[in-house]
């Protein structure tokens, strides 16, 4: 997922979020080898333009819970890094820690080596 947004003094005028889907592309013999898959290599042949439509109204129903606690809360449950030690490396240095949680502006709350709460908005993470 690739999100962008746009910022008019403190005002949040927009935001576009962009999403990738491997479903036919074959990783091997790539630098992706084991960090990518491919969806038709995961479960097997698949209409693409039903993925899509299917893909479309799963958006379409969480696009009416915006601003919900229930949108909110689901994509927290669903973040696999909670709990485990992380590195996160991004233009400030690399910050290495505990993923304890995120806010609700989308920051990942990281419990650094010396006991300090960091707020990250961006970076490469890596487990371990």
């Amino acid at each position: 997922m690739l999100p962008e947004a746009l910022w008019q003094g403190d005002h949040l005028r927009g935001v576009v979020l962009g999403i990738g889907v491997n479903v036919r592309i074959d990783f091997a013999d790539t630098p992706f080898e084991n960090t990518a898959i491919s969806l038709e290599t995961a479960v097997g042949s698949m209409d693409r333009v039903d993925l899509l439509l299917r893909l479309l109204e799963r958006l379409d129903d969480w696009t009416t819970r915006l601003s919900s606690d229930e949108l909110f809360d689901s994509w927290r449950a669903r973040l696999v890094t909670l709990g485990k030690q992380i590195s996160i490396a991004n233009a400030n240095g690399t910050v290495r820690g505990v993923a304890e949680s995120v806010d609700r502006q989308g920051a990942l709350l990281v419990r650094d080596e010396t006991g300090t709460l960091q707020r990250v908005i961006a970076g490469d993470i890596a487990l371990g």
